[in-house]
């Protein structure tokens, strides 16, 4: 800044002197242009109208460079002029106008500042400098101005030596709110703060968390550009790429750098707080790369037409935070009605009318383009578009008026009708004080300003770009930013979101993480990797992770707290392979009843006594209890039903083999006493005897159980198998060496019935018996060895108690086809008059004649077995 000011005060130094040293030669180098309307005060109002000159020698070029800039020039005269109409402002003071080209380049402002140095009595006096130089000189009471913030930052430096006042129209720097250094500068708009918390406002409503940035070098860029990063961090949102282009370029593959770092970056929002220059060029290079689609830009105020109008498809969907001003229907009714013969006084207007409909003057010309005179109104120009800028323009006028006319009326009535007191009276005054006292109605509602000259009440629209199937777009408003609330206002039904998607979509660095996830901080707080917990664990704060007790589970929804997992039961009503089971086992055993019904009915058969019809009885009996055991295996585990379990396993296989034990074992020890024409056989072959020892064996098992279950009684628990498994079971809980010895024992019975059953497998055929009971054995021993290994090695007990019911039942269904059914088959399908009972051996009668009926052998019709 200070390095500004020493520039000026140089400049200023040589200015003064600049009839000794031929300053004046600098005027050569700007436009001879300028639009004047003379009265008792004059302001001025630069506006960039053409472009930069061609040569050194040339500051700015003849040929016009923005159409709207006529707008804006005629907006002042439109303005001075219904000011000098009113009776209440002003009265009996003039108030005029001049206007200057300072085109499209910086030093031109400075050069143009030059009209506006006031000039001493003594230069005035001069005889050495002409009329002609002297009348190039404005006495201006104020200076309006409708450009940018980094030019009226040097014009404000400048007129601050002179204590002139200023007033911009779109100038939103925030450094110009620097009261100590810009004491004279006011704006009827807010400053750049506020719209950059418009542009993070929208950012938030849509939930963008992600964005990149384009910003212009110098007070307008990078001001706005501090400005929105600083609020965004502030709410939470992270920028992911700055890219800054200069004032001046040289190289313009910065151009491709920046948009392949706006696609690297992969952020779908871009704000830009660009100059209008730089606008048209990013856009092309986003056409370039044929990036379409891929961004959503929030453009600041300067994000509007003409540098937008050439790129519909490119800016579709777009956000421009536009300066709130509603349009003045006077002025462009007014304006429209312009033509270069009505309005001969605008140096400018004949060379805009050539622009606008693209035609010539010279009807002696072979070009081939029309004649200029064909066209007589502004409205047949398809080129013809309302710049938004201009009511707030006016505005600027009309602070002039107001506070001039307050200014006079208190300190200069007294200098009316006599122009060169009033204007002394004036520049005297503080009227920068009176123009931070106004209050008074604009096009943006009531105009007041603060301390540093800053509008108080000015807010913002928000302009959105949509397609347009005539015009390539349509910029719609669809909301506002209020100042006096810092609230933003949208109505969001017509927005546009590229290829007709009906949603916003998402611009964020890192999706958010899953429910069980914990994120993983990365340099920006938007940005993280989320990392799966344990299934059984909780997030604490989405930071870390915490195991939830034994038996509990994160709750499915947050996974937050823990909660208690139901036990998963059996329930015969939707666990249909247990139902299914269940209904086998009732079929076994009602198969089972029914056979002992038969066996008891048809108890005088030769085969059922043959058999010896207490021990089939009795196998029957025991069939029935292992098809109940079968049962106690499909029920939820309980304190009763584990002590069922866990003696029925012990006995079911006891009272099943025990029995058959003895069984083979009277036949093997009668058919051996038989072939060695043994005399007398033992006593414990004798059916009581033999039920005796029958009980006796099945006591021992009932014996090992009991002190198996004294020493470790079963209990009921929950059983978790995998922490990370939501899954828990109840359980009956004993250990496992509680089973050896049930399972040794019976392993024995079996082994010894199988080997016994082996032994007399080569008995006379009437006496096959044998052979049915080694397969039942045989048979047994598969299933011991195919189930009771499974049992002890699968994962869940519902699976384990299955298991052991589907056993107990195939053992129960061995029984049935191997010990019954052929006794069935036999006394239904085979005369008993067929049936003859061979023998390899025989008694002699002597003996037959001493030996009682207990010990001789039998008849073909009694039992011998």
């Amino acid at each position: 800044m200070n390095q500004d000011k020493m520039k000026i005060v140089l400049i200023l130094t040589l200015t003064t002197m600049g009839h000794v040293f031929g300053y004046f030669q600098i005027q050569n180098k700007l436009s001879s242009k300028t639009y004047n309307q003379d009265g008792d005060l004059i302001l001025a109002a630069p506006f960039i109208i053409s472009g930069p000159g061609a040569t050194r020698d040339a500051l700015c070029s003849e040929s016009l460079y923005y159409l709207t800039s006529m707008q804006l020039v005629e907006a002042v005269a439109f303005a001075v002029n219904k000011i000098n109409a009113r009776r209440d402002i002003l009265p009996n003071v003039t108030l005029g106008f001049t206007t200057l080209d300072i085109c499209l380049r910086t030093s031109a402002s400075l050069a143009g500042m030059l009209h506006f140095i006031p000039m001493s009595e003594e230069t005035k006096a001069c005889d050495n400098i002409s009329s002609n130089i002297k009348s190039r000189f404005k006495e201006i009471v104020g200076l309006v101005s409708q450009i940018g913030s980094r030019r009226n930052q040097l014009i404000a430096n400048f007129l601050n030596i002179f204590s002139i006042p200023q007033i911009a129209s779109v100038s939103t720097s925030d450094i110009l709110s620097n009261n100590d250094d810009y004491p004279y500068f006011s704006r009827v708009v807010p400053p750049d703060r506020f719209q950059a918390q418009a542009m993070v406002d929208v950012m938030l409503y849509f939930d963008w968390s992600y964005y990149s940035m384009v910003y212009s070098e110098g007070a307008y860029g990078a001001n706005g550009m501090g400005h929105v990063n600083r609020i965004a961090k502030t709410k939470g949102l992270c920028n992911a790429y700055l890219g800054m282009l200069p004032v001046t370029i040289t190289d313009y593959t910065i151009y491709d750098e920046i948009v392949q770092n706006l696609k690297r970056k992969k952020a779908k929002v871009v704000v830009l707080f660009l100059e209008p220059i730089h606008i048209g060029e990013l856009l092309t290079y986003i056409d370039k790369y044929n990036a379409q689609g891929e961004f959503i830009w929030i453009g600041s105020d300067t994000f509007e037409e003409p540098e937008v109008e050439k790129f519909s498809e490119t800016v579709h969907g777009a956000f421009s935070i536009q300066l709130k001003a509603q349009p003045d229907y006077d002025f462009i009714t007014h304006y429209e009605n312009l033509t270069p013969w009505n309005n001969p006084q605008n140096p400018w207007f004949k060379a805009f009318w050539e622009l606008a409909f693209d035609c010539i003057w010279d009807v002696n010309s072979t070009d081939n383009r029309p004649l200029c005179t064909n066209f007589k109104s502004l409205t047949e120009s398809e080129k013809h578009k309302k710049t938004p800028w201009v009511p707030l323009l006016i505005d600027t006028v009309y602070a002039f008026g107001y506070a001039l006319d307050n200014l006079i009326k208190k300190h200069c009535v007294e200098a009316i009708g006599n122009k060169k007191d009033l204007l002394h009276c004036v520049q005297k005054s503080d009227l920068t004080a009176f123009i931070r006292e106004l209050d008074f109605r604009g096009s943006s509602g009531i105009i007041s300003f603060d301390e540093n000259g800053d509008a108080k009440g000015a807010g913002y629209v928000i302009k959105h770009f949509i397609p347009n199937r005539d015009t390539g777009y349509e910029v719609i408003e669809i909301g506002s930013w209020i100042r006096t609330t810092e609230t933003l206002d949208l109505y969001t039904r017509d927005v546009y979101w590229y290829n007709n998607s009906k949603t916003a979509p998402n611009s964020i660095c890192s999706q958010e993480c899953d429910v069980g996830e914990i994120k993983i901080q990365l340099e920006l707080p938007c940005c993280w990797d989320c990392f799966k917990c344990y299934p059984n664990d909780i997030t604490i704060n989405n930071s870390y992770c915490s195991h939830c007790p034994t038996f509990e589970w994160p709750d499915e929804s947050t996974a937050t707290t823990c909660t208690l997992i139901e036990p998963d039961l059996i329930k015969l009503t939707s666990d249909y392979l247990f139902t299914s089971l269940f209904v086998l086992a009732s079929l076994g055993m009602t198969a089972t009843l029914f056979i002992l019904g038969l066996f008891i009915y048809w108890r005088n058969e030769k085969i059922i006594k043959a058999s010896t019809k207490e021990f089939i009885y009795f196998l029957l009996i025991a069939t029935v209890l292992v098809y109940g055991i079968s049962f106690v295996y499909l029920l939820n585990p309980s304190v009763i039903m584990c002590y069922c379990g866990r003696v029925g396993f012990s006995i079911g296989f006891t009272i099943l083999y025990a029995p058959l034990l003895v069984k083979v074992a009277r036949i093997h020890y009668i058919f051996r006493a038989g072939s060695k024409m043994q005399r007398k056989l033992p006593k414990w072959i004798e059916i009581k005897k033999s039920l005796i020892i029958t009980f006796a064996l099945i006591t021992i098992q009932v014996g090992i159980s009991v002190g198996v279950i004294l020493m470790a009684p079963p209990d009921v628990i929950k059983r978790m198998p995998v922490e990370t498994d939501k899954f828990v079971e109840v359980v009956c809980d004993f250990p496992m060496w509680s089973m050896i010895a049930s399972i040794v024992y019976n392993l024995v019975l079996v082994l010894a019935t199988a080997a016994l059953a082996f032994l007399t497998r080569k008995l006379p055929d009437n006496f096959n018996e044998t052979l049915h009971i080694l397969l039942s054995v045989c048979a047994t021993l598969f299933l011991w060895l195919s189930f009771v290994p499974t049992y002890f090695i699968t994962y869940r007990a519902k699976h384990q108690q299955m298991l052991f019911s589907v056993m107990f039942m195939l053992t129960g269904l061995v029984s049935i086809l191997c010990l019954f059914a052929p006794k069935i088959y036999v006394i239904m399908f085979i005369n008993e008059s067929n049936i003859t009972f061979s023998s390899t051996f025989s008694f002699n009668k002597d003996h037959t004649a001493r030996n009682s009926d207990k010990t001789r052998p039998q008849s073909s019709t009694d039992t011998i077995t």
